[in-house]
């Protein structure tokens, strides 16, 4: 080729890349903004189904306010020799009516018809009441939006049956309560952000953040869209009609997430352009430099050959000396070949078919090792052995035990629970074999996210985090026996260190060592309690019966841990820390809640309430709440186990890779159905068992 056309040639591989640079950065610019509005839009959802609940409630006690009204035998008295001037003088001083008379601003009695008579707080003919008491005569109680007042006014009002015997048709009472400034402030602290109630003109009351508010505002006559996201995707706005030409605005943040989506597409625009310019460096590189002078033996000139060895030094020749980071061989010109070994261990501890490396911990019962197994043709995997210790192997309820243990999670087979692949026993020793996961436990990545950043993980690595563990949680919950039965499987020892991170950014869940469930051999005494207490269900810690709902209680105090950096309880000794866990968050715990970003401050108020029938009621449930928060989570996960492990995980990978080779060569030495020593390897690194 002419050296014009390869210039030329260069040149238009360069353009290219550039341009091709520049469109992939559109590209993905404008894939996260996407990203981003969609994440607005279900936040924006999530934000309308609170409201809607927190709207629900409100008129339900209204509603049941109205029931107790209903029966005061003050009301029933009147009913039957009805005199509307004496009951609206109750109404207006007498004390057995003064509960109702602070919260309601209008009330009122139907007494033959649906015309509401000794009506207080508004002029009758302003208060149009009959759908509400029709509804209540035909379902006993009723509650409802409607508009009343001169000037027509939103008021949320309940209505029940006032029950009199001999009464062809039943008299009703009505309450009525103003949509004011106190009701659009609760709609906000349970939505999650701020409302507004619209005329669609006008903003008729707002409440929440004011910047909030203020965004609000500018969707103010778009009602018909339903929903109407940021144009950066930052935030979204959803209306909910309340009653014919009144609607209700929601407010949903993206919050701390709009963050981490723009560093995605920085990164990603960053990849691309590098990527690019690389590309048109070497294009223009290769293309636009004199091609090198060759003479007729091949030979560079000063007589250097133009082949070059193999070795990684690009040093060759006879005689010369090749590093190479290649396996020991003899390099084919005769040149000496050097490589740099990887470390072997100085002892071997064979247990059976495994070489036991680190010694993770020791329990009560057993000892925790990570360990290789090896084959032929170089295979080999990594496991963590849990041996029963030596001295327990004549007590029964301890062989009992560790038998139940490894049946049970032999039989959990789901891509969040770390999965038992063998069970035996080789002399007196009984023992398991687990999947090793090439991570660290959410305990241990927190600790180091503090130490090493300074702060704790990112809210959507945690609920992402949270949200893996709910879906092991779900199956194991739903898990049935053989015969087909429910097994009722709680974990019982939900926590920072039973929750797995690997490198990859895989969660998953194990050591289900205390779990309960209907057929396990060993089963904990009533009033026992077992567990982490700083991690553990008010139920659970007082010793009662628990459900699957203790183990998402435990849930959400991780999430509490993995975003704050400490535990939600603290107390001076184990048993006053005991004695808070069995009595569940009080005010002073419920108050550092305020500290998380508001998505976590919602999502926690239910998942530690002290009822378990007041929290969410499955994982599933549980896990459905967190999803919106999680997009990209998996990805910006495994980045943090790279900055924050990426020596500590290299190192290990190269000590299983040495145990594994020593283990081969023992293996193709006869040996490799030998015990293990008495005199067995102890580490320094205790461990949970």
């Amino acid at each position: 080729m002419q050296s014009s056309q390869r210039r030329t040639l260069a040149v238009v591989v360069a353009v290219l890349a550039l341009l091709g640079g520049a469109a992939g950065s559109i590209v993905v610019g404008r894939f996260h903004e996407r990203s981003l509005r969609r994440l607005a839009a279900q936040l924006g959802g999530n934000a309308r189904t609170q409201a809607r609940s927190a709207l629900a409630d409100k008129l339900k006690l209204i509603e049941q306010q109205a029931m107790s009204a209903a029966q005061l035998p003050q009301i029933r008295g009147q009913i039957a020799v009805f005199d509307p001037a004496t009951l609206a003088d109750g109404f207006r001083s007498e004390t057995w009516w003064a509960p109702f008379r602070n919260d309601f601003s209008v009330y009122g009695v139907a007494r033959d018809g649906e015309k509401l008579e000794a009506v207080e707080g508004m002029t009758p003919a302003d208060l149009d009441g009959a759908p509400l008491i029709a509804q209540a005569r035909a379902h006993r109680t009723a509650s409802g939006l409607l508009m009343a007042g001169a000037k027509r006014w939103p008021y949320a009002a309940g209505a029940a049956v006032i029950d009199v015997p001999g009464r062809a048709l039943p008299a009703v009472i009505f309450l009525g309560q103003a949509v004011d400034q106190a009701f659009a402030q609760d709609l906000a602290r349970k939505s999650g952000g701020a409302v507004l109630v619209s005329d669609g003109k006008t903003a008729l009351l707002s409440a929440g953040d004011e910047g909030e508010q203020a965004n609000l505002k500018t969707v103010l006559g778009r009602e018909a869209n339903g929903q109407v996201e940021a144009a950066d995707g930052t935030w979204a706005a959803t209306a909910t009609p309340l009653l014919p030409g009144l609607n209700l605005w929601t407010y949903a943040g993206v919050g701390a997430q709009a963050d981490e989506y723009r560093h995605d597409e920085t990164s990603a625009r960053g990849v691309i352009w590098a990527s690019a310019l690389v590309i048109a460096g070497l294009a223009l590189f290769f293309g636009l430099r004199r091609p090198p002078l060759l003479g007729s033996a091949g030979e560079l000139p000063g007589g250097a050959s133009a082949r070059g060895g193999t070795g990684t030094s690009g040093i060759s020749g006879p005689g010369h000396l090749m590093i190479s980071s290649g396996p020991d061989t003899e390099d084919p010109e005769g040149t000496t070949s050097i490589q740099k070994a990887p470390p072997r261990p100085a002892a071997q501890n064979v247990f059976g078919r495994y070489v036991l490396l680190d010694r993770l911990g020791e329990g009560g019962m057993a000892e925790v090792y990570t360990a290789v197994t090896y084959g032929a043709e170089g295979f080999r995997r990594t496991f963590v052995v849990k041996r029963l210790r030596p001295e327990m192997v004549n007590n029964s309820d301890v062989v009992a035990a560790f038998i139940d243990e490894a049946n049970l999670a032999a039989s959990l087979v789901h891509t969040n629970i770390v999965p038992v692949f063998d069970f035996g026993k080789l002399g007196d020793e009984y023992y398991m074999a687990q999947e090793y996961i090439l991570g660290r436990d959410l305990g241990r990545v927190n600790r180091r996210a503090l130490a090493v950043e300074q702060k704790p993980l990112p809210l959507n690595q945690v609920f992402y985090a949270a949200h893996e563990t709910l879906k092991a949680l779900d199956y194991a919950h739903g898990k049935t026996g053989q015969d087909g039965k429910p097994m009722n499987l709680v974990h019982r020892d939900v926590s920072p260190n039973n929750i797995l991170v690997s490198a990859r950014g895989e969660v998953k869940l194990f050591d289900f060592g205390i779990a309960k469930a209907a057929g396990r051999i060993t089963q904990t005494q009533f009033g026992m309690v077992k567990g982490n207490v700083r991690f553990m269900s008010p139920e659970q810690a007082r010793g009662d019966a628990v459900d699957g709902r203790s183990d998402l209680f435990a849930v959400g105090l991780v999430i509490y841990y993995a975003l704050s950096g400490d535990s939600l309880y603290a107390a001076d000794t184990a048993y006053n820390l005991l004695i808070k866990a069995a009595q569940g968050p009080g005010e002073k715990e419920l108050a550092n809640l305020a500290g998380l970003p508001k998505e976590a401050q919602r999502i926690l108020e239910r998942a530690l309430q002290g009822n378990p029938s007041d929290r969410y009621q499955t994982a599933a449930e549980f896990a459905q709440a967190l999803a919106p928060f999680i997009v990209g989570a998996h990805d910006a996960l495994a980045r943090t186990m790279e900055r924050l492990f990426s020596e500590d995980i290299r190192e290990e990978e190269a000590r299983f890779a040495a145990a594994a080779a020593a283990g081969q060569a023992t293996a193709e030495a006869g040996d490799s159905g030998s015990t293990a020593p008495t005199g067995t390897r102890r580490f320094a690194q205790p461990g949970k068992v």
